[in-house]
């Protein structure tokens, strides 16, 4: 265990392993010095980087998933509404050529009795 001089320079020494080596006023110290940390302060110091990596990692990984969710779900949507409506232009389509071919029916029908009373 050290003891720390009034005034004047000294060595302290911490429970932590750190050491300061400097100016000293009223047990206090006062600049001039150096700072040098031991095991248990480096550790902790390697300990708070490697969480704050580990986060910003994981705030990556969450942002990119949610993009590509939302990519996904935006071409699953264009997907559909492409679909729906070509299927709805093909229903349009459909039904254009069915009244098309009722009316041919229709002349030829007609035509027909036309033939059946001018056969007469």
């Amino acid at each position: 265990m050290a003891v720390a001089v009034l005034l004047g320079y000294g060595i302290l020494r911490s429970s932590d392993g750190s050491v300061y080596q400097g100016m000293f006023y009223n047990n206090r110290r006062h600049g001039h010095g150096s700072i040098s940390y031991g095991y248990a302060v480096v550790v902790v110091i390697v300990v708070v980087v490697v969480v704050v990596v580990v986060v910003i990692a994981v705030v990556f990984v969450v942002v990119v998933v949610v993009v590509v969710v939302v990519v996904v779900v935006a071409v699953v949507v264009l997907v559909v509404v492409v679909v729906v409506s070509s299927h709805g232009m093909h229903v349009e389509q459909s039904i254009h050529v069915y009244d098309v071919a009722r009316a041919a029916v229709a002349i030829e029908t007609r035509q027909v009795h036309r033939l059946k009373y001018v056969s007469k």
